[in-house]
């Protein structure tokens, strides 16, 4: 062989050498990039779990449950704000007109009927969440995700607005079927969605041999580290 042809083949070899090398580089720093992308994600979520203040929010569900089974208006008004609460109920097998009401602070009965000025009848409060004396509040799991995080009903809770809401309620109730499906077990439990909001449930989807969706829902907001009931809904 001459050395021309030697010289050609050293020169092949030498540059598949390095495309095989290129190929095993590349290969690896994708896995890398993968590996730190995945623990991104690890990370964010733990930090997200690290920023909810779990003890606050069984607090205020503590204070939430009390008030409504011993039928204290007053301390279902200190958990409460200016812009009011809604009543959502909705009947999921249509058998009924869905009913929203918005009641303000000063507009809550002694015997805890969300009634709002025009007499307008939502849900009898001391009713809600019955027979959950046995699942002891320290015990409620607190929900988070990145899917949940990104969760919203897309209202303005603040606003009063009853007609607003009601032309959203097959909306709210396919995000609370979506929310409920992330851990569909029917017992008390929080999901932690965006923008500082939170849903306190204890709801049921089934979804063979048809579709249904039942259970009672309490929205309420983190403000300034204090926490503000937005909505209670029930679903029938």
């Amino acid at each position: 062989m001459c050395k021309h042809s030697k010289l050609v083949l050293a020169v092949l070899c030498i540059a598949l050498l390095m495309s095989s090398c290129n190929s095993t580089s590349t290969k690896i720093d994708s896995e890398v990039n993968e590996s730190n992308i995945n623990k991104v994600d690890i990370n964010r979520d733990k930090n997200v779990l690290n920023t909810i203040d779990e003890q606050g929010i069984k607090d205020f569900l503590n204070k939430f449950m009390t008030s409504i089974k011993n039928v204290d208006s007053q301390a279902f008004k200190d958990l409460m704000d200016e812009d009011g609460v809604y009543s959502i109920t909705y009947f999921i097998d249509e058998r009924d007109p869905n009913v929203v009401v918005h009641v303000f602070k000063d507009q809550i009965r002694d015997d805890l009927v969300l009634v709002n000025s025009e007499n307008k009848v939502g849900i009898t409060l001391d009713s809600l969440f019955s027979g959950n004396d046995e699942y002891p509040i320290e015990d409620i799991p607190i929900h988070t995700s990145k899917d949940l995080s990104s969760e919203s009903f897309n209202i303005d809770w603040h606003v009063y607005n009853e007609s607003m809401v009601e032309e959203k309620l097959n909306d709210i109730n396919r995000i609370c079927q979506k929310i409920n499906l992330t851990n569909n077990v029917y017992i008390p439990q929080v999901f932690v969605l965006m923008d500082n909001i939170f849903a306190f449930a204890k709801s049921s989807s089934v979804l063979e041999p048809y579709p249904e969706f039942t259970g009672e829902w309490v929205i309420f907001e983190s403000i300034d580290g204090e926490y503000k009931l937005r909505a209670i809904m029930k679903f029938e």
